[in-house]
């Protein structure tokens, strides 16, 4: 209540055991429901988690396909020889990644923009303009005056 003990929650749902430290992160004892662990140590999940959050972090950020940011990231986080047996295979990570955060591909159809409805734009007057503050507006670089503005 006083903010001098920090708790905390293993990875493992199963695993009811709660770990209270201090702030300078000391431990000080073991709480919750049963304070006897029951699975083995598991240091690949954590590598596991880590790649995952690193790649859903870049699929809310880019707009780089989750495939491809799968390879990518799977490449730069140096797996170990067991986490690599774990991990699911490349071509279902970015099916994994989209699906088990629904609100990835939510957000990307926020941020990307709409598809234009029809081809006409308008050109903003200053390009319309040449270096010589001359009205007219070149198509490839032509001399040709039917491509000019008038």
């Amino acid at each position: 209540k006083d903010g001098s003990l920090k708790f905390w929650r293993y990875a493992n749902r199963t695993c009811r055991v709660l770990l209270y430290t201090n702030i300078k992160n000391e431990f000080i004892r073991y709480g919750g429901k049963s304070p006897v662990h029951s699975h083995l140590p598991d240091p690949s999940a954590s590598e596991i988690r880590n790649l995952r959050e690193a790649m859903r972090r870049r699929t809310e950020n880019e707009t780089t396909p989750p495939q491809q940011i799968a390879e990518q990231e799977v490449r730069q986080a140096l797996l170990t020889a067991e986490a690599l047996a774990v991990l699911p295979g490349i071509n279902n990570m970015g099916m994994v990644l989209v699906f088990s955060c629904h609100n990835l591909t939510h957000h990307r159809r926020k941020i990307t923009p709409p598809l234009p409805q029809s081809s006409s734009f308008s050109i903003p007057e200053s390009y319309t303009r040449d270096y010589s503050d001359k009205d007219r507006l070149l198509l490839h670089d032509s001399a040709d005056p039917t491509f000019q503005l008038k």
